[in-house]
């Protein structure tokens, strides 16, 4: 099996850095991108789909809310890092 990790964006946002990658196995379709980012009010590592970015929510250990990091826009000469794993 190969997998693949695309870094699509890191963002700075009001939640500190948000990362945007997605993960692909050779062979199956390219899974919609996750974003990985910790709440400002207690550190919680926490991360959603990039489908649900944009909308309001809240952190499950400390109960403050927030508006989830918005999906980045890319312009086609951002770079991208790859990393491949066999």
């Amino acid at each position: 099996m190969s997998l693949t990790m695309i870094l699509v964006a890191c963002l700075a946002t009001g939640l500190s850095v948000a990362i945007y990658y997605v993960l692909q196995v050779r062979g199956q379709p390219v899974p919609e991108p996750v974003v990985h980012f910790r709440c400002n009010g207690c550190g919680q590592k926490l991360r959603i789909r990039s489908s649900k970015a944009g909308r309001p929510g809240m952190c499950p250990r400390c109960r403050q809310r927030w508006t989830l990091p918005g999906e980045p826009t890319i312009a086609r000469n951002d770079v991208y890092l790859v990393l491949n794993r066999k």
